[in-house]
């Protein structure tokens, strides 16, 4: 691996003109492709349930500790950067998830799978970290902007085929199959990063910060407009963990879809309100922001709360609007997640302590959100019904969008205009 100092960044994009978007498309692909893998478990959640005779607590869990392992292997993983180069931590978590799916696919004992599934958030986990790190090394400041909004339109364009395909394999082949047909792409796309980019220069990461955790962590509990968004984006993750989770498995409760009908139908809600939302919620804030200093935290606290009817509607009404109120609560969730990364993004300063900060926003998200609450929707589902258990998770909304009326000292209203 070629190792640079900041002064020479330019030397290199400079004798790498094409290379840097021949990156951005794989590690896209990738990035989509990983998102498949993570919404696969929730397309094929009844025949996991049938075949191993769990509750409701129990199938839930299998999401949660995915969830848990991924985020407990986040600071770890992101210590990596100095020792081995980029490009081969990234084809190595992918090779990683890669195999972890073809274990979970070859199980066959609810414990077994709950145990390889969850492995799968290691490779899942080191993936998120440096992918966003190796772009940023080798794109312009000036088309960044423009460079991140397609890598993260993949999620959402994985979701759908994660729930859309998934369910199709799973209902004519077997969930067992399905998880092997899902880990072969990923694999591919792994092996050819590593073959294409092995020796990719990349950035030296002599500038990262050196600032001890602990003074880190009291740094960041002092500025409350981190907390806050941290914590409030928490309380979204939360409920998007539950609602994601059993969707499909809701609708085939209530309605008595196939299996294949409410994959497809979760599929196309996800992506549609994934693109379409993230893409137009950051263009109206970034436009009332002219207008009004507060604006990223207004819209994101008034289109948080608006998801909360949509919510509701989706679990309780008709057939007929199931599909419309689904969109339309996750339109409004996806629409803030722009606003919200740049709120916390303006409130951390420019030097090398913000990637851990973000870091640490991640893992809280994950720990205060989606690693609790498919499991306690779950549980809640074996006691009071699933309908009312996935009702709860509108509750953290109405929280999320509440805690970012509280008005805010000027200092960090300034900061939020800059």
């Amino acid at each position: 691996m070629e190792t640079l100092e900041p002064g020479n960044v330019e030397t290199v994009k400079g004798r790498l003109s094409r290379a840097p978007i021949l990156v951005l498309v794989f590690l896209t692909a990738m990035n989509a492709w990983s998102f498949v893998d993570s919404y696969l478990l929730p397309a094929v959640q009844p025949l996991i349930q049938t075949e191993f005779h769990i509750s409701d607590t129990q199938l839930g869990a299998i999401t949660s500790w995915f969830i848990v392992v991924y985020s407990l292997a986040l600071l770890p993983l992101g210590k990596l950067g100095d020792k081995v180069s980029t490009v081969r931590i990234i084809s190595g978590c992918g090779i990683l998830w890669s195999l972890t799916m073809i274990a979970t696919a070859n199980t066959h004992s609810y414990h077994a799978l709950s145990l390889s599934y969850s492995m799968v958030g290691i490779g899942e986990a080191g993936f998120s970290v440096f992918a966003p790190i190796l772009l940023t090394d080798l794109f312009p400041l000036r088309s960044l902007t423009w460079v991140l909004a397609v890598f993260y339109t993949a999620p959402s364009v994985g979701a759908a085929a994660g729930y859309g395909l998934g369910s199709r394999l799973a209902q004519n082949y077997g969930w067992h199959t399905a998880f092997r047909v899902s880990a072969i792409p990923g694999l591919v796309i792994a092996l050819v990063v590593l073959f294409l980019f092995r020796n990719l220069p990349q950035l030296s990461q002599s500038h990262t910060s050196r600032v001890p955790f602990r003074q880190l962590g009291s740094q960041l509990l002092h500025n409350r407009i981190y907390v806050f968004h941290s914590v409030s984006y928490a309380f979204v993750v939360f409920a998007l963990g539950a609602f994601q989770t059993w969707l499909p498995t809701l609708m085939m409760r209530r309605f008595h879809f196939s299996l294949e009908v409410a994959g497809m139908k979760a599929g196309v809600v996800t992506l549609i309100s994934g693109i379409v939302g993230t893409l137009l919620g950051g263009l109206i804030a970034q436009r009332w922001l002219r207008r009004n200093p507060a604006a990223l935290s207004l819209f994101s606290a008034w289109a948080t709360l608006v998801s909360v009817p949509f919510c509701l509607l989706t679990i309780y009404g008709p057939e007929s609007w199931v599909v419309p109120s689904a969109l339309l609560l996750l339109l409004c969730i996806c629409a803030t997640i722009a606003p919200q990364s740049a709120v916390v993004l303006h409130a951390l300063p420019p030097d090398g302590s913000r990637p851990r900060a973000l870091l640490i926003a991640a893992l809280l998200s994950h720990v205060l959100g989606d690693a609790i609450s498919p499991v306690l929707t779950g549980f809640l589902s074996d006691h009071i019904g699933l309908r009312l258990a996935v009702a709860f998770s509108s509750i953290p909304l109405f929280v999320a969008g509440a805690m970012l009326l509280v008005p805010l000292p000027p200092p960090l209203l300034e900061l939020e205009a800059a």
